[in-house]
């Protein structure tokens, strides 16, 4: 018996930053593979219009539920007021970017678990490509979290993957 994918959707709300949504297909174990379709990236985006295009997303892609920043929890009443499965994740900076890597580690391995990204990701693809870690100064204790320069899409990606983590853990099969 499969079990047929699910789509998700990240949210990373912003006003003079950046406002997020991407919009994943989930796949089950065994495959446990997320692949990522639809991005929705705006700044100056107010909150009518963040739930306007929820709500044509969740529409277009049946999407399950939203993984959501927890920084705005009014913002995440409302698009549970008009119905949609939103939920705030806890930001676990350092978590989520092993889970990230985790996955892209997967996907390049062929191993299940993996992280695929379409092409319609153009503002994540571009900072995937910016992010990195600080230099390293010997006269300076070293930070080994990776320099915040444009992470709005990157963040959304977070609470995506920091959510499923929550949702889908493995059976467990206790042996008698």
């Amino acid at each position: 018996m499969s079990i047929e994918p699910k789509n998700y959707a990240g949210v990373q709300w912003g006003l003079g930053r950046p406002s997020v949504i991407l919009v994943g297909r989930y796949e089950p174990l065994p495959a446990d593979n997320l692949v990522l379709l639809q991005e929705f990236y705006k700044r100056g985006v107010y909150l009518p219009e963040m739930v306007r295009v929820a709500l044509k997303l969740a529409k277009e892609f049946g999407i399950r539920k939203f993984f959501c920043d927890p920084s705005e929890p009014r913002f995440i009443d409302r698009l549970k007021k008009e119905r949609l499965w939103a939920v705030a994740v806890t930001d676990e900076e350092n978590a989520g970017a092993n889970l990230i890597a985790e996955r892209l580690e997967n996907a390049k391995c062929n191993r299940p678990g993996g992280l695929v990204l379409s092409g319609q990701c153009r503002e994540l693809i571009k900072e995937f490509q910016r992010a990195h870690l600080p230099e390293f100064k010997p006269d300076k204790p070293y930070r080994d979290r990776p320099v915040p320069v444009y992470n709005y899409a990157l963040a959304a990606l977070r609470f995506m993957v920091l959510g499923l983590s929550y949702e889908a853990t493995p059976r467990v099969r206790w042996l008698t």
